[in-house]
Formats: C-alpha cells, sequence, structure tokens
C-alpha cells in the first residue's frame, strides 16, 4: 500500500506540474491498448478543441491509467533525443522517457520557422512543434513499461528559447535537402 500510495502522489505531482503554466494536455491511448501506437496516440481528436482540465488529467491518469500529452502550441518546442547527445545546449525541463532517450523543452521566443521532424534534421533526434505533440509524465512508455519523468525541476514558466543549433539546422535542411536524413527508423 505504501507502493501504491507514492505512486498515486507521484502522479499527482507531474500532472499539477502540467498545469503550472498555459499547456494545452491531451489524453493518449492506454500504453497497452491495441492500436498502432500504444500509449502515443491521442484517445480522442485534440486539435481545435480544448485539453483536459487538471481534474480530467488526474482522472485519466489515476482512473483509466491511460498516458498524457501536451500539445506543442504557443511557441512550445519540444526536441526528443533517442540515445544521443548534444552539447552546449541551455538548461531546461528535461523529460526522460526511457533508457537514454529525453525531451529537452523550449519556447520558441523569436517566431522562426520550426517544424515537426522525425530524424531530419538529425540522426535520432525528432522535434516536435506547432501541431504536434510529446508524451509526458507520468506516462508510461508503452516499450519499457517505464514511467516518463521530469529528469530535472525546472519550472516551465522559466523555459529557454530554441538554440540556434536548431534553428540553423533548420535553415540548412530548408537551403540544402541534400542533408535531410531518409532514414526514419528511430528505435
Amino acid at each position: 500500500i505504501k507502493a501504491l500510495n507514492a505512486l498515486r502522489e507521484q502522479i499527482i505531482k507531474d500532472v499539477n506540474k502540467l498545469f503550472e503554466v498555459d499547456l494545452k494536455v491531451i489524453a493518449l491511448s492506454h500504453h497497452d491498448d491495441n492500436v498502432d501506437s500504444p500509449g502515443k496516440m491521442p484517445a480522442r481528436a485534440y486539435k481545435d478543441k480544448p485539453g483536459l482540465t487538471r481534474k480530467q488529467a488526474l482522472h485519466w491518469m489515476l482512473n483509466y491509467q491511460g498516458n498524457l500529452g501536451v500539445c506543442c502550441d504557443g511557441g512550445l518546442f519540444v526536441a526528443d533525443f533517442d540515445g544521443v547527445k548534444m552539447d552546449n545546449l541551455p538548461d531546461t525541463a528535461i523529460v526522460s522517457t526511457s533508457n537514454d532517450h529525453k525531451h529537452y523543452w523550449f519556447m520558441n521566443k523569436d517566431g522562426v520557422p520550426l517544424k515537426n521532424s522525425v530524424s531530419k534534421i538529425m540522426k535520432h533526434v525528432d522535434t516536435r512543434y506547432d501541431g504536434g505533440y510529446v508524451v509526458v509524465p507520468p506516462s508510461v512508455h508503452p516499450t519499457t513499461k517505464k514511467r516518463y519523468t521530469w529528469a530535472n525541476d525546472f519550472p516551465l514558466d522559466q523555459l529557454p528559447d530554441v538554440p540556434d543549433v536548431f534553428k540553423d539546422l533548420f535553415n540548412t535542411a530548408e537551403a540544402d535537402p541534400s542533408i535531410i536524413s531518409l532514414d526514419d527508423d528511430i528505435n
């Protein structure tokens, strides 16, 4: 019972963190659902619809045990590093998704053109921006069955600007399509 209470408290803490700022939180499928990408697919249409309230998100996690996502609207930019590392990134909020996979959160304060991508600007680096979404704590990864966790306590209302390296990579990829990787098989 002690472990269950600790898990419940962690779920409540993680959900509350998502509501510290104006994020659109959405319900994702259960990590064991029989769908193409269990635990990562929206449970219902979310575009042009309001996100979940804090109460709805808590109910979704505590009663249904589905996953949660955050829409990358309003300037939110997330870089998903699948087992690769990049030096010289500013301190920011980081989500650990599984073994060596991390989501780095930024805000596009300049309004430069950014896109959603899968291994396009750099192999094993996905990006989510306007129209995209990311899976967030306290969701469960469908393959590893481990919970997504905040790797640090960085305040979501203080996210730094998107690093120039990403802005430059998008500009270079647009100017020279030959640098875009065609290998989208990223495990």
